[in-house]
């Protein structure tokens, strides 16, 4: 069957007439590079979960890009699912060349034309090739003669006349003839000046033209660009917006936020001034389209959710089921597929099918890398580890895909992404896998897919290729956890696994339908068909880049021949970790997350052996030594952080920076709260701790110190000590101002921010770094780790010695440890353990 319903635009634009909605449609030109090409294939797929109408793309000046631009439009059609609109110039080109692609549009149910004169190609003047056409009237009368009304035709409009004609006038008339001739709708070029669209509307509507006119819109990205192109295509630009650009026009950031907010308040006029829709010239970018869609509210976000799990725009008319595993090779599963008759609900089709192509037709679709660019991503493996290396660079973003995957991973890989990277590390190579979700917002982000107001569930999914030893030892150990259904397949294909039955993982529940669940494990279609292409990857796309006999063929050769496919599904998606086989069958963790915490460096005060708790000061000569060594080692170690946070005082900020800049990661967003302050010492504040001991008594000051639940003596207001006299605290209510703390007020301020601040973040898959104090990060690891009072007392915190924690896919603590000797760490606790006490 279609892979949905292809329509005129004139058809589309009289549906939303009816319905009283206004429409959007981009434009697109072809790329000069393959990659380029890749890359909008990407962005196509992304820019088309905003819904517009029709997507069209540039005809090459001369038919230069004739080629391409006919693919673009199929692939917009075939596999983005978006009507498409393409543009036919007649300059500089033979009759012959028209007819070859009008034969192809109409052979592949494309139903829109934007025909033009269009431009010669570069360095050439205009002329009419023997046998072809003059202007786009006669382009429009061919079609019309030839084609009748299969196609819907569009031409090109000039607000201010296109800048070759004699008058504006005449370019009216010209309008008039191309529109006499059998044009549809009328699409213009760009222009500011709102003022002069309105004009045109009305001249061509006294003209007697009453076919549609779309307003063409460019949202302003960079002011000498703007200059120019308004120059060539003789559009003026209001004085009113050359006055606003001016202050700003060498900053290309502010010019692009005034960009947005100007073409979206001119867009709103044209909307309120009639005009059925409007088209962007996207110059192949998508940001600042999304945001003016966005501040007209045609775009909201829960509408740039997934229609359905799949990698794509979503889906087909009538399909509603699909195997994982393509989830990550949408145009293979599409051209496999697409002269199927139906597509079942609730069950997919049959893999019998002899419409189930063959392999040869469909693992090698153009938009694979070209081959010099996959050389150069994949390098010439010489070991089996170097080829772990390469799907590492996939997993952590370094490269953009693999034979197995012609899309970036998914969002929703960040919950999961340490887990997957360290997989891979170690030899397991993950060719498709997801989360568990047990309830999440069919609007999420992350996870979402499918209308708003529903609920959406999956069970955790890997799939990966491994070593027979490997294999049979995961094999070895599934008896263990009955959650588990795994299927494994070699080349030769020989099968085991306990899946005996198609299998849901992904479904959703919404008020008034039945139960959707449109991602399904399949057996047989794992054993008889997606073997044979996941295998023939590896050859294919990958080892076909090696000349026989080379080192880095007979690798890829030796894992294709050797290694098992495996998947795993978790069937427990409520509190289930499918990573649990793989940690007890690794040798080394296997982790979903990590922090890491670093005590600030010696202060000032530290060194003095005075109580410093809420007074703000310095790090000392040994202290910034100290932060330095910190971010060294967090360097050699190959820490990359998203995001920092810590205190409000000095000694903890000067430490963070200090080690941000030691690892170049300086400018990455950095949050300061009070709630990671050290612990209030009240009245002891400023005291020399040597001479405190000596006073009160050694067995006194640690209490004072270290006892969870009894506080030193408290401030009053009046004291110039007391944190209500300093402005860092002006927003803090009295109740919140200390004048004295006890290890037990620091959990309670602590813990509620590590909840609801730091830990969201890096179970989202975040980096990062917490810079804070002795007694700050006492209450966290209390809480971590469910110290009890009595222990939590004996704990001591090295300064500026990295500390990192894993946690599990659920935040639970799977290990920690400090980046440094075991010696060391024990001889700097043992440091901060003896200050305050007495000399004998």
């Amino acid at each position: 069957m279609a892979l949905y319903e292809p329509k005129k635009i004139s058809d589309l634009m009289k549906e939303k007439a009816e319905k009283g909605e206004a429409f959007y449609s981009f434009e697109y030109f072809p790329p000069r590079t393959d990659q380029g090409l890749i890359n909008l294939y990407a962005r196509l797929e992304r820019m088309a979960r905003m819904k517009p109408l029709f997507m069209d793309v540039t005809w090459g000046a001369g038919g230069s890009t004739s080629d391409l631009t006919t693919e673009i439009c199929l692939t917009i059609q075939k596999f983005i699912n978006v009507n498409a609109n393409m543009h036919l110039t007649c300059t500089n080109m033979p009759v012959e060349k028209f007819e070859a692609a009008l034969k192809t549009a109409k052979e592949n149910n494309m139903k829109n034309i934007l025909a033009l004169r269009g431009d010669p190609p570069r360095g050439q003047e205009w002329t009419k090739v023997e046998g072809g056409f003059e202007n786009a009237i006669d382009l429009v009368k061919y079609i019309r003669k030839n084609y009748g009304d299969y196609f819907c035709i569009s031409v090109a409009g000039y607000p201010e006349k296109h800048v070759d004609c004699e008058s504006y006038e005449l370019d009216l008339q010209n309008l008039k003839a191309k529109v006499d001739a059998g044009a549809d709708l009328i699409i213009t070029q760009l222009f500011y000046d709102i003022d002069a669209f309105f004009k045109f509307v009305k001249d061509c509507r006294d003209l007697g033209i009453t076919v549609p006119i779309l307003p063409g819109i460019m949202p302003i990205r960079n002011y000498g660009s703007l200059i120019r192109m308004c120059k060539l295509g003789g559009s003026n630009l209001p004085q009113s917006i050359l006055d606003d650009l001016e202050p700003i026009k060498d900053d290309d950031r502010a010019v692009q936020q005034y960009g947005v907010k100007q073409c979206a308040e001119m867009c709103q006029k044209l909307l309120d001034g009639g005009v059925p829709g409007l088209h962007f010239y996207t110059l192949n970018l998508e940001r600042m389209t999304k945001e003016v869609l966005m501040k007209l509210e045609l775009v909201k976000p829960e509408n740039l959710v997934r229609p359905l799990p799949w990698s794509g725009p979503g889906g087909r008319h009538k399909e509603d089921v699909r195997p994982i595993y393509w989830a990550n090779r949408p145009r293979a599963y599409v051209s496999r597929t697409e002269d199927w008759d139906e597509y079942p609900n609730g069950r997919w089709g049959d893999s019998g099918s002899p419409s189930f192509s063959t392999l040869d037709d469909h693992h090698l679709l153009h938009n694979v890398i070209p081959e010099a660019t996959r050389r150069k991503v994949w390098g010439e493996p010489k070991t089996e580890q170097d080829v772990f290396n390469v799907f590492v660079k996939y997993i952590e973003g370094k490269i953009d895909r693999l034979p197995w995957n012609d899309t970036a991973l998914q969002a929703e890989t960040g919950v999961i992404l340490n887990q997957v990277v360290a997989l891979n590390k170690l030899g397991f190579l993950t060719v498709n896998s997801q989360p568990r979700v047990n309830g999440a917002s069919s609007s999420d982000k992350s996870f979402g897919w499918g209308p708003s107001g529903g609920t959406v569930y999956q069970k955790a999914y890997v799939e990966f290729f491994c070593s027979k030893d490997n294999f049979e030892l995961l094999k070895k150990l599934m008896p263990k956890y009955p959650s588990l259904s795994f299927q494994a397949v070699n080349k030769a294909g020989e099968h085991e696994g306990n899946l005996t039955d198609v299998s849901a993982v992904t479904w959703g529940v919404w008020p008034s339908s039945e139960i959707k669940q449109p991602t399904i494990v399949d057996p047989n279609i794992f054993m008889n068909v997606w073997k044979d292409e996941a295998y023939g990857l590896w050859e294919t796309s990958w080892g076909s880049l090696y000349e026989e006999g080379s080192e880095s063929k007979k690798v890829i050769s030796g894992i294709a021949d050797s290694y098992y496919l495996v998947n795993i599904i978790d069937n427990n998606f409520i509190d289930g970790d499918i990573f649990s086989i793989f940690r007890e069958a690794s040798p080394e963790p296997i982790t979903a997350h990590k922090i890491v915490f670093l005590r600030h460096g010696e202060s000032v005060w530290n060194k003095e052996g005075k109580f410093t708790g809420w007074t703000d000061v310095d790090l000392s000569p040994v202290g910034v030594q100290e932060a330095t060594l910190a971010g060294e080692t967090l360097k050699k170690e190959g820490f990359v952080f998203d995001s920092a946070y810590t205190s409000v005082l000095k000694r903890a900020i000067r430490t963070l920076w200090i080690t941000l800049e030691t690892t170049g990661q300086y400018w990455i967003p950095v949050e300061r709260s009070w709630r990671l302050n050290e612990r209030h010492y009240g009245a002891l504040q400023g005291l020399n701790k040597k001479e405190t001991a000596a006073k009160h008594g050694d067995e006194q000051v640690h209490i004072w110190r270290r006892a969870y639940g009894i506080p030193p003596p408290a401030l009053t207001e009046a004291d110039d000590r007391y944190p209500g006299k300093d402005r860092k605290y002006a927003s803090l209510t009295p109740s919140q101002t200390p004048k004295t703390e006890c290890l037990k007020d620091t959990v309670d301020r602590v813990v509620p921010y590590w909840k609801n601040v730091i830990a969201p973040q890096v179970q989202s898959g975040k980096n990062i770094l917490v810079a804070a104090h002795g007694n700050s990060l006492r209450a966290l690891i209390k809480h971590l780790d469910n110290v009890s009072d009595d222990e939590i007392v004996s704990l001591n915190i090295p300064t500026a010695i990295p500390l990192v924690y894993e946690f599990d896919q659920d935040m639970k603590p799977i290990r920690h440890y400090y980046l440094a000797d075991e010696d060391k760490v024990k001889a700097a606790q043992e440091a901060v353990a003896n200050q305050g006490k007495a000399d004998k």
